[in-house]
């Protein structure tokens, strides 16, 4: 890893964390965006576009639930920078889905590994005073 720990020095392994990191910028975040949209901003709640969101919020919970039951952390061994990219969206939008994690065992698993390290846990507690 490089200096931080969190961003790998190997190339192919740093190529993967910038792949997934992108994913979670475009293919996670904004499922998650849009769903709260639907679901909070709407000016008038549309059950199609309701559903909608939410299955594409639930999608991209998929791809990371059917990778983290082959690994430990989102690009293998190691926690990395990527993990702490989706966090956030798996500790906190997630959690307007029915059931939360329910039916992701392994990304329950991921989130409770990740939110015992102190670092995140003080990450977390920022501006929640």
């Amino acid at each position: 890893m490089g200096a931080n720990g969190l961003i790998s020095d190997d190339p192919a392994a740093r190529a993967e964390q910038m792949m997934w990191a992108a994913a979670i910028s475009s293919s996670v975040s904004m499922p998650f965006a849009m769903q709260f949209f639907a679901t909070h901003l709407a000016p008038k709640p549309d059950p199609w576009l309701i559903e909608t969101m939410t299955s594409g919020a639930r999608r991209s919970l998929d791809v990371f639930e059917a990778l983290l039951a082959e690994r430990a952390w989102v690009c293998g061994p190691t926690f990395s920078v990527v993990d702490c990219l989706l966090f956030p969206v798996v500790a906190t939008s997630s959690k307007r889905l029915d059931g939360w994690l329910e039916g992701y065992p392994s990304l329950r698993r991921w989130h409770d590994e990740v939110a015992r390290r102190p670092a995140v846990q003080r990450g977390m507690a920022v501006g929640m005073d």
